[in-house]
């Protein structure tokens, strides 16, 4: 007697397993999409702290002492905070585009330049002129605000705007 097995007949089992390694290479893809995500959002937020320490804060100090020793009767700059600052600044070009790194640099450089004739020139009027004051304040904070509208998309942690 001869056994006749029907090899070619399947039953739902057969089909099920078939979509396992389906079902697995979907949930792998998955959850490389999903690390990828994190992996970005990561790289976004360490780009937010670099660009924070090493832009903003300079910056924003380097600005602040310009307008304090202004306003007091000390010299204005001396050649230490102007390369302390110009190296903090050469050390994060790489953080921001080029040509905005470039931007920031000169309008700080036209304004060391300026500030420091507007200072001498008028270091022997009377203090109690607040013209010559308000002018070199007026012209900070109109330099400050310009350098704030470059660099303030560079400190979005999720931008709109493709930097």
């Amino acid at each position: 007697m001869l056994f006749c097995v029907d090899i070619s007949s399947r039953d739902w089992l057969d089909y099920l397993a078939t979509l396992g390694p389906l079902t697995a290479a979907l949930i792998a893809c998955g959850l490389a999409w999903w690390q990828g995500t994190i992996q970005e959002k990561q790289k976004k937020f360490s780009l937010f702290e670099q660009r924070y320490k090493h832009i903003y804060i300079p910056l924003r100090e380097f600005l602040y002492r310009l307008k304090l020793k202004y306003n007091s009767d000390q010299e204005i700059l001396d050649n230490f905070d102007i390369s302390s600052f110009y190296n903090e600044l050469n050390y994060s070009r790489f953080l921001i585009k080029e040509s905005d790194f470039n931007k920031i640099k000169n309008l700080i450089d036209s304004y060391v330049k300026e500030g420091h004739s507007l200072y001498h020139d008028n270091r022997n009027s009377n203090p109690a002129d607040f013209t010559v004051i308000e002018q070199h304040n007026q012209k900070l904070d109109s330099i400050y605000y310009e350098i704030m509208d470059i660099v303030i998309p560079y400190l979005q942690v999720e931008s709109f705007r493709h930097i």
